[in-house]
């Protein structure tokens, strides 16, 4: 993309601020909406680079691939390799924040083909600003990547990048199979090519990151392409996905009826307005929500792809009305990022559970905050020999990922009546409101969700007990 003076210095503005508002809600509202963000990706990819890690049972059965994993592994081995480990999680939102830029360019240059620079920028700054894109921007689930990886795909045009085209489409597919019918309504409705060649590139970029996939789990698990063939026959046929709960078909646009309030209007609105210049997008988004809707079991976040390019068709609708009216446009954007703003101060784990959250805690902002800070305060704390959590799920914790120390966790429901367990570890994790002593602990530091207790002395060694055995016992 041949760019003049004006228009790459408004594309880097566009891109810094996209950026900026992505890290620093990430870095300042820590918080966790679902354990997936931790056990299935950082957990997994620290285990790998830095030895400890709890092991959750869909890496003991081998449902999950390693593709994204290893991708995050890679660059917490590239923060050790330059001396700052003990900053490899900014060094991971930094890159997550990163890959949620990419869909700004590409929407950027969509609108700047089709309605000019100025029209770009308008485009540009309702993605930049839009919260649930700011919100997942940070967040480690194949989900949210898969779907800027499919958003950039879909408003690439085929014709004139097929390989580009192709390989997207087929990475976001490698790391979410769920995405492939929104793959192929986006080909077919994208048309397919009448150069036979620009046609076998682009199934040829296409296929090669599904066959690394496939390959990857021969090497990781048991044969190829085992984290696709177990995910289906576990949580499909064998129905364990319905353990974390069911809602009805209409559960995913209700959820986003309660998330958007009164900015459903403008959003969806401004959306069917830009549907109308990348058909094939509108396409994909509505066979994400359509297929998804059809499986009981429900999460919020498995349509993140579909709500993002929702975001991206309203930002074309935008700069679509920017051509005709530049005062109604810039009203257009005025109320988006108005609406951007209260609908996010109003994000709330009420409103997206479809009955799956168990531990709401108010503020999606904040979710679950105490348990992930309790765990990096006691990690730092070199004095701490083992910790314990008391009345505190492990799954709500930040893992081995926050903790980033070799301790181990020992899950405990009395301190009084577990004397064993307590004499192996010297820190506690507890729900707020405990009081300042809990028998030898004393409280040290508190925050939203959970608090941190430390007893003086050592910890003696617990021979038998290791968390990832409790948790193979107990099939978690």
């Amino acid at each position: 993309m041949n760019l003049d003076r004006r228009t790459s210095l408004a594309l880097a503005a566009v891109l810094i601020l996209a950026f900026a508002t992505r890290f620093v809600m990430a870095t300042v509202a820590v918080n966790e909406m679902w354990p997936d963000e931790v056990f299935q990706t950082l957990e997994q990819a620290h285990r790998v680079v830095f030895g400890p890690g709890i092991v959750p049972w869909e890496f003991r059965l081998g449902i999950r691939s390693w593709l994204f994993p290893g991708a995050l592994a890679g660059v917490m081995r590239l923060s050790a390799f330059f001396g700052v480990d003990t900053a490899y999680r900014t060094w991971i939102t930094a890159f997550l924040c990163a890959l949620a830029v990419a869909p700004v360019g590409v929407v950027f240059g969509f609108a700047r083909r089709r309605f000019g620079t100025a029209a770009a920028v308008a485009a540009g700054i309702v993605m930049s600003s839009w919260f649930e894109l700011v919100y997942f921007a940070g967040k480690a689930l194949t989900e949210v990547v898969a779907g800027h990886l499919l958003l950039c795909a879909v408003f690439i045009e085929p014709t004139r990048r097929p390989i580009r085209f192709g390989a997207l489409l087929g990475t976001a597919c490698a790391l979410r199979v769920q995405l492939v019918p929104a793959a192929l309504v986006a080909m077919l409705v994208s048309g397919w090519m009448a150069d036979t060649h620009k046609r076998l590139s682009m199934v040829i970029a296409l296929v090669l990151p599904v066959l690394l996939v496939g390959a990857l789990d021969a090497a990781t698990w048991s044969y190829p392409f085992q984290s696709f063939v177990e995910n289906v026959r576990v949580n499909v046929l064998q129905g364990k996905s319905l353990k974390y709960g069911v809602a009805p078909p209409w559960a995913y646009v209700r959820s986003e009826l309660d998330v958007l309030a009164w900015a459903a209007l403008p959003l969806w609105a401004a959306a069917i307005w830009g549907a109308r210049r990348a058909p094939s997008a509108g396409c994909a988004a509505l066979a994400i929500v359509g297929i998804h809707s059809l499986f009981e079991h429900k999460e919020y976040r498995f349509v993140f792809p579909a709500l993002a390019i929702i975001v991206a068709l309203a930002a074309i609708g935008v700069a679509a009305i920017w051509t005709r009216s530049r005062v109604l446009a810039s009203l257009a954007v005025s109320v988006l990022v108005a609406a951007s703003v209260t609908r996010g101060l109003a994000f709330s784990t009420e409103q997206t559970t479809l009955a799956l959250k168990l531990y709401p805690d108010g503020s999606l902002w904040s979710n679950d905050r105490g348990p992930l800070l309790a765990f990096e305060r006691l990690g730092r704390d070199k004095r701490i020999c083992g910790v314990g959590l008391l009345n505190i799920p492990w799954y709500r914790t930040g893992g081995y990922a926050w903790l980033h120390r070799d301790l181990p966790i020992v899950i405990m429901k009395k301190v009084q009546s577990n004397k064993r367990h307590a004499a192996g570890v010297n820190g506690l994790v507890t729900p707020v409101g405990l009081g300042q002593r809990l028998g030898e602990y004393e409280r040290i530091e508190c925050w939203p969700g959970a608090c941190a207790y430390q007893r003086a002395g050592s910890c003696n060694p617990l021979p038998g007990y290791a968390l990832n055995d409790v948790l193979r016992a107990n099939g978690e």
